[in-house]
């Protein structure tokens, strides 16, 4: 897979978009990664860009273990494709699959003529001292170059890699006990016969003989090779063409896209959880609920893919998400954020300052329910326990009144940093006399900590008094009468709990609670008409202002007690000047986001910008930063 990725990262520079050849890549693909090379080349050279230091380091490492003339040809082969049949001018793949078999990826690229690339594989093909073999079959040829395959027929090229499943261990729990006794009765026990010669004695067999006669081992199949045919003979059944949320999902134009299948990326990182809750399992508590767990993805995620489009703009790089298909888990959040905005919190949020916020809103109660049938469903599955897990359903029904917790909680929080705030805090220091005699001398030092501000909205006021008096009855909070108090002996300053007109308030701002919790900021004090905007039209935002956040590092002690942060920021400040997320609140029908990073310098391409970046940490961590 390594080899793979580094070939795949320095043929970008050569990759174009006339003709596709989407028709090689299976409907149900888990992951697909596209460069659209011709429109990036419209905006930036990227030839120029690879000939970077770090692009060298790649390089390097591509052709370790080789003599200097195959090196120079991979030169050649990254270079200048188009001398080995590669045609530059369409759009090239990697592509990921996940099944039965295992985990499996692909480079797929197109040819202009196959004779020039087999030529360069006929010379390349030396692995390990040995000479390997080009397999010709019907309509294609293939070569097993060690880690990987290299194949191609008359349109394409790959590089195929993978990693075959590993067999699952039987865990089964067999019913029918080969003996039944039930310890009472003495065994049975059959009367010796007598012996009229001794028994002839076996010749004693060495163990190899056994090793070699008994366990033999079978001949696995090679599934890489399997999943290399497959492509190049479009043997897979259905191509991606065939997917109409695809289709939809590339039709605008883009630098590159990656496209998910939800269900099958899920199941890469849990294969093992099918296997422990799966079968003749069932005879466990938590074996069943891992078995009850794994369907409860299995079904939320079967039918919804994720598209992310990438684009490189200038002095911004902006990643478009889209979350579609038909499947229960968009069904679920189409409708949990179907929500309106609480426009009582923007009085709270003191906009001169900021420093960044993050806020989400949903139905809790469409949320609830759409995961709750899902997982009650899976649940009434499990082997010996759904009934008793329905049975339990039914009474925690009874006893929970889910539509006073859904008045409660609202299901929106704001967090934000609001900027720095000033604390006095007092210090006991001792000074000595000549006689070395100490006294405590009380002094006050001043400094400066991040200002936050989370908020909530909630509905049953009476209700949520009777939560925030059950922490001041455990000393959590001190009653102030319009407010709560939370001492911290840490920073010498306090917190605060509030609680006005249906949001709930927690800060360390002392002046927002004391002066102006009924009516909020003053108008000119408060976020911007942009931000506001934002908070109102997505159900997710997120926004960082770097800059701002890097001033306000310079006014803490965070240089002494935050090395590894401050070092952070202090290479981003130089490039990021903010960046921000927002989630349409138009969820139908399909969910619609985007990212934006926006650099510091509007003057360049954000590919540019991003590759630097990427070579100055490479040299960095090989020790041959710039000076």
């Amino acid at each position: 897979m390594k080899n793979l990725l580094i070939i795949f990262a320095l043929l970008f520079s050569s990759a174009g978009s006339a003709q596709d050849i989407l028709s090689y890549i299976p409907v149900d693909a888990t992951f697909l990664f596209s460069w659209n090379a011709d429109q990036v080349n419209q905006k930036v050279n990227t030839r120029q860009l690879m000939q970077q230091e770090s692009m060298d380091l790649i390089f390097q490492e591509l052709v370790q273990g080789m003599d200097s003339i195959q090196q120079e040809e991979y030169y050649n082969l990254i270079t200048n494709p188009e001398t080995y049949g590669i045609n530059s001018l369409q759009p090239m793949h990697l592509v990921g699959k996940n099944d039965e078999r295992g985990s499996f990826y692909a480079f797929i690229f197109p040819l202009t003529n196959p004779s020039l690339l087999e030529a360069f594989v006929a010379r390349q093909v030396t692995v390990f001292g040995e000479q390997a073999s080009i397999e010709e079959f019907e309509g294609y040829k293939l070569v097993n170059l060690g880690s990987y395959y290299l194949g191609w027929n008359n349109a394409v090229g790959i590089v195929a890699d993978g990693n075959p499943a590993v067999t699952d261990f039987d865990f089964g729990v067999y019913d029918e006990a080969p003996y039944e006794y039930d310890g009472e009765e003495e065994a049975p026990v059959e009367e010796i016969e007598e012996m009229d010669e001794p028994a002839e004695i076996e010749e004693e067999v060495p163990e190899e003989w056994y090793a070699e006669e008994e366990y033999t081992e079978e001949e696995v199949p090679d599934v890489v090779a399997e999943w290399a045919t497959e492509i190049l003979t479009r043997s897979f059944g259905e191509s991606i063409r065939l997917n109409p949320y695809y289709l939809s999902a590339v039709a605008k134009p883009a630098d590159a896209h990656f496209w998910i299948d939800y269900q099958q990326f899920m199941a890469m990182g849990s294969g093992g959880l099918g296997a422990l809750g799966g079968g003749a399992m069932g005879g466990g508590m938590g074996m069943g609920a891992f078995g009850a767990a794994n369907q409860f993805l299995v079904d939320l995620y079967e039918g919804t893919y994720l598209s992310v489009a990438l684009n490189f703009n200038q002095g911004a790089l902006e990643l478009r998400t889209e979350m579609l298909g038909d499947g229960k888990m968009l069904e679920v959040m189409q409708h949990a954020y179907d929500t309106k905005f609480n426009r009582k919190m923007l009085k709270y949020i003191d906009g001169r300052y900021l420093l960044g916020y993050y806020t989400i809103r949903f139905d809790v109660e469409a949320l609830v329910d759409g995961f709750k049938d899902i997982l009650y469903a899976a649940m009434a599955e499990m082997p010996f326990y759904g009934e008793t897990f329905n049975s339990m359903m039914d009474v925690v029904g009874i006893i929970v009144d889910e539509d006073a917790l859904y008045d409660l909680f609202k299901g929106d929080i704001f967090v934000g940093m609001t900027g720095v705030r000033q604390v006095e805090i007092p210090v006991t220091s001792y000074e000595y006399d000549l006689d070395f005699n100490p006294s405590e001398v009380e002094k006050v030092i001043k400094k400066q900590f991040p200002e936050f501000l989370v908020m909530t909205s909630y509905g049953n006021e009476e209700n949520m008094k009777k939560l925030v008096r059950l922490g001041e009855s455990f000393g959590m909070f001190v009653n102030m009468g319009d407010y709560y108090e939370i001492p911290s002996s840490e920073t010498g300053g306090s917190t605060y709990l509030a609680m006005n007109d249906g949001v709930l308030i927690f800060t360390n701002d002392g002046g927002l609670i004391e002066d102006h919790l009924r009516n909020g900021l003053d108008n000119s004090d408060r976020l911007s008409k942009v931000h506001r905007k934002n908070l109102r039209k997505h159900v997710q935002a997120m926004f960082w202002d770097v800059q701002a956040t890097w001033r306000a590092i310079e006014q803490t002690d965070a240089r002494e007690s935050e090395e590894e942060l401050v070092g952070m920021m202090e290479k981003m400040k130089d490039r990021v000047e903010s960046m921000s997320l927002l989630t349409s609140k138009k969820v139908k029908p399909s969910i619609h986001g985007t990212f934006t990073l926006n650099l510091t310098d509007k003057e360049s391409n954000a590919l540019e910008q991003v590759l630097e970046l990427i070579n100055q940490v490479i040299l960095e961590s090989s020790g041959l930063a710039r000076i």
